[in-house]
C-alpha cells in the first residue's frame, strides 16, 4: 500500500520513501520532541495497512485503557504538536490550564483524519488505535 501518511508534523509519501527512512525521520523529531531514548518509532507498510508504533512508558491504568480513552501526550506525540510550533489544523478540545487529560480516542481519531486530509495526506477510512500500558499502535487503513 502506497499512500501519503501523516506522523509526527510531516507527511511522508511510501511511494517514494521505504519504511526504514520514514523511521529514522521521525525518531529524530520525536527525540527532537520528547528527548532521546523516551519513545522508540517504527512504521511498517503491508499490502492493505500502514502500521505506525510508539514503544513508550505511559502507564494506562485497566480503567482507562477499557474505557477507549487516549491521553494528551500520546496524541501530541503521534500528531508532532510543539514540533517546531507545528500544531494541526483540526484539534480537538484541551481543557484550560495545561493539566494532563485523558479524551475519547474516537474524538482524537476524527480530528487526526481530518488534520491529515488538511494537511495534504491521503484521506484515511480506517484509523485503529491499539493503546497499550507499554505501545501506542496505529494502523491505517483505505478503501
Amino acid at each position: 500500500m502506497k499512500k501519503k501518511i501523516f506522523i509526527t508534523s510531516k507527511v511522508y509519501d511510501t511511494k517514494k520513501m521505504l519504511d526504514e527512512e520514514i523511521t529514522a525521520l521521525v525518531q529524530v523529531d520525536l527525540d527532537t520532541l520528547i528527548g532521546k531514548g523516551r519513545v522508540e518509532f517504527e512504521v511498517n507498510t503491508t499490502e492493505t495497512e500502514i502500521e505506525l508504533t510508539f514503544r513508550r512508558g505511559i502507564d494506562y491504568s485497566d480503567d482507562r485503557l477499557q474505557k477507549k480513552l487516549i491521553i494528551d501526550a500520546d496524541a501530541y506525540m503521534i500528531c508532532g504538536i510543539g514540533l517546531n510550533g507545528f500544531k494541526p489544523p483540526v484539534m480537538w478540545y484541551e481543557p484550560p490550564f495545561g493539566y494532563t487529560y485523558f479524551f475519547d480516542q474516537a474524538e482524537f481519531e476524527k480530528c487526526y483524519k481530518r488534520s491529515a486530509t488538511k494537511l495534504g495526506a491521503n484521506r484515511v477510512k480506517d484509523l485503529i488505535l491499539d493503546v497499550r500500558k507499554d505501545a501506542l499502535v496505529m494502523k491505517l487503513k483505505w478503501g
